[in-house]
């Protein structure tokens, strides 16, 4: 079932005039930029994503689903330049400039209305081999076990640490006193919190490559981002402008990981070993590596939260009654 989280609305329209007749210097620096998500919709029986952002005003679509991803620029004077990656044979592949009149009229697209950009690009993705105009990218692509742990292993940690704080356990969150048959007991509720992550991916990219091939292998399998992965990519990636493209100024290794943020609260009782009950939240964050440090999406890709686990006095009150249970072989 299809379901649309974003529409395409004339904003995006107008922000496409604004792209197609505003001039771009040849060599323009970027560092910090920021986007404006016009279009963004899931496809859950298919497993994919599209999307199209404006990022310092250049205005970007993308698509990914777990064989395949996709990411286009557009430029100035009708112009598109698109990246792509085919997952089954690590084939990561970058286009030269293409003018979009004549792909509307190889493939017939009408121009009538504000879709014609998804339909263009959708057109692309699916005639990707009849454009030859293209090389595949040279890189040497690590996934899993192959990265090395110095990689990463400490700034990972680092950032991590940044952005959620530290692990922690026993972190008191309510206590009762209970009796029962003439017995006293005491019933507390603690918090405890941890992370972990996967083994990062990693890419090699050269200078001089496009911002949609970072894009496209950052997107690829089931790095299906959730908001900003754009963004996140160039706050840490430095680029320039080359006749219209955003490309890499640098040599750099490109790497991500997905990262899990768990809180677990659990009920115990004094005196007695075990836990009586406990609820759990689980939410994980795509983090990637430019060329100096590690960064966070800004919204998380998972979210799983036990239904208890923001009312403590419900927790308590179950382990309570789960003890109770024990106590007179109820379970």
């Amino acid at each position: 079932m299809k379901r649309k989280l974003r529409v395409l609305s004339m904003l995006m329209a107008a922000v496409l005039v604004v792209q197609l007749c505003t001039s771009v210097a040849f060599a323009t620096y970027n560092r910090q930029l920021t986007p404006d998500v016009y279009h963004y919709e899931l496809n859950e029986e298919n497993r994919s994503t599209e999307a199209v952002m404006q990022v310092n005003n250049n205005l970007f679509y993308t698509y990914g689903d777990e064989n395949f991803s996709y990411c286009a620029q557009m430029l100035s004077g009708e112009r598109i330049q698109f990246s792509y990656y085919q997952i089954a044979n690590d084939r990561l592949v970058e286009s030269e400039i293409y003018e979009i009149e004549d792909i509307y009229l190889a493939y017939s697209i009408e121009r009538n209305n504000d879709q014609n950009f998804l339909a263009l690009n959708r057109t692309i993705i699916d005639n990707i081999e009849s454009f030859s105009n293209v090389h595949v990218v040279d890189g040497v692509s690590i996934t899993g076990a192959g990265v090395m742990a110095a990689a990463y292993g400490d700034s990972l940690d680092d950032a991590i640490e940044a952005e959620f704080g530290r692990s922690y356990t026993g972190l008191s969150k309510g206590s009762l006193i209970k009796t029962y048959s003439g017995t006293t007991y005491t019933v507390r509720c603690t918090e405890s919190q941890t992370t972990s992550y996967t083994t990062p991916d990693s890419r090699w990219f050269t200078k001089d490559t496009a911002v949609s091939t970072i894009v496209a292998w950052a997107i690829a399998g089931s790095w299906t981002w959730k908001a900003l992965l754009l963004s996140l990519i160039c706050t840490v990636v430095t680029t320039v402008t080359v006749n219209g493209v955003e490309k890499t100024v640098n040599n750099f290794t490109a790497e991500r990981t997905n990262v899990s943020l768990m809180h677990t609260r659990l009920v115990t009782v004094d005196g007695y070993s075990g836990t009586q009950y406990w609820a759990g939240w689980t939410r994980k964050y795509y983090f990637f590596k430019g060329e100096d440090e590690w960064v966070c999406d800004s919204g998380y890709n998972w979210n799983v939260k036990h239904p208890d686990f923001d009312d403590s006095s419900s927790l308590l009150a179950t382990g309570w009654n789960n003890f109770v249970n024990y106590l007179t072989g109820g379970y």
